[in-house]
């Protein structure tokens, strides 16, 4: 079988990491005993921001346009998730807890020390208010986007696979096959941008198997936990945002008011975005870009 389209993908990969470089956002890796861990960052002496990506994602795929957009305001942090991009975990450590340590090595790695702001997508979002709940000093701002923080249960994203012909959870999260996969990108996107039948097939023609191996047990995890996660009370020592896509189908806006209402969130502390899905960041990443920078100036 031919490797052209496998190629391709990482040649994609290669180009995005190049332009990213180019802007001052650089690719590290350091080793310990959880993990080999990845991690792309910036440093010019601005007020530093992480974006943390959602399941199945990683930071490259998920914040490229994003993060070189607010580049110009924050050095960014765009960390790949244990399980998840080019970080390779060591040991297993399939709990938030979990993650919540491999953010914090990161930040010790890159000698970061002061607040910074967070901000957390979907999973991502679920591990940032981990974070800020265990890490109070290191985080000034936190922002939850489309994030099942709380207040949601994962047999409404079984009834969401379901309506799409997938048998669960899992096969939404980690799709077996390039055509679960376009259908998947519809509850992610509002409007499912044109992607090539080719490069859904690369995808899947050399998958990482440890790889989703490890989603595979982040995701057992995470439904053998439910009940924990969502009855964990938080301490947020810091004020908390939220954006949401206007149709998130996933994890509708009743997570976020129900959010809200729990946190005493005040109006100007939330955004919807129209047009926008569970993934404005990628669908409309100007359009994001904009709505967070006004709402944590």
């Amino acid at each position: 079988m031919s490797r052209f389209p496998f190629n391709i993908i990482k040649m994609m990969e290669r180009q995005r990491s190049w332009r990213w470089d180019r802007t001052g956002i650089r690719y590290f890796r350091f080793e310990d005993e959880q993990a080999i861990h990845a991690v792309y960052a910036s440093d010019t002496g601005k007020e530093k921001m992480m974006l943390i990506h959602g399941f199945g994602a990683n930071g490259l795929l998920q914040w490229y346009d994003a993060a070189r957009i607010l580049k110009a305001d924050y050095d960014v942090i765009v960390p790949d998730l244990l399980g998840s991009g080019s970080t390779i975990m060591r040991r297993d450590g399939y709990t938030i807890k979990d993650q919540v340590e491999h953010l914090k090595a990161t930040l010790d790695f890159l000698g970061i020390n002061e607040k910074i702001i967070v901000v957390g997508n979907s999973y991502g979002g679920l591990v940032a208010a981990h974070f800020a709940h265990h890490y109070p000093d290191l985080v000034s701002k936190l922002v939850l986007y489309d994030a099942p923080a709380k207040h949601y249960q994962l047999s409404y994203a079984n009834q969401i696979a379901a309506t799409m012909g997938m048998n669960n959870i899992e096969q939404l999260l980690i799709p077996p096959t390039p055509e679960v996969m376009k259908q998947s990108l519809k509850i992610i996107y509002h409007k499912v941008p044109y992607i090539p039948d080719f490069l859904f097939e690369a995808m899947f023609q050399e998958p990482d198997h440890i790889q989703m191996a490890h989603q595979k047990k982040l995701l057992d995890h995470l439904i053998a936990c439910e009940k924990d996660y969502q009855t964990m009370e938080f301490q947020f020592k810091m004020p908390v945002h939220l954006i949401w896509g206007e149709y998130d189908l996933l994890i509708p806006l009743t997570t976020a008011f129900a959010l809200k209402e729990e946190y005493n969130i005040p109006d100007e502390r939330m955004v919807i975005i129209p047009n926008a899905a569970h993934a404005a960041n990628m669908e409309l990443p100007k359009e994001f870009c904009k709505a967070l920078r006004d709402l944590i100036k």
